[in-house]
């Protein structure tokens, strides 16, 4: 059965957490591309970058884009943006933290 990611183009979007990191990677090894989406600033700016770079370290292509999270306007803009980066975007995956308690 072929690997439903391999070559698609996944825009994954998050704020570098912990979840973040690991989503984006096991997308990365299922053969999927990257564009790593999150809020603007620091320190999430050098976590989107991070993720990335693992992303290109397993050998497949990444992006960051990021965003106002609380505008649907630049939500709009970053995918295009990311679309733009990598050719296309197949897939959007939101990446929430998972509560523990």
């Amino acid at each position: 059965m072929p690997n439903p990611l391999f070559s698609r183009v996944v825009f994954c979007v998050g704020s570098g957490s912990r979840d973040h990191r690991a989503v984006v990677v096991a997308l990365a090894e299922g053969g999927a591309d990257v564009v790593v989406a999150g809020p603007p600033g620091m320190p999430h700016e050098v976590l989107l970058n991070s993720i990335s770079n693992e992303v290109w370290a397993i050998g497949r292509r990444s992006a960051v884009v990021t965003y106002d999270q609380g505008d649907a306007a630049a939500f709009a803009d970053a995918v295009q943006r990311g679309q733009a980066e990598m050719g296309r975007v197949d897939l959007i995956v939101r990446v929430e933290p998972v509560l523990s308690g």
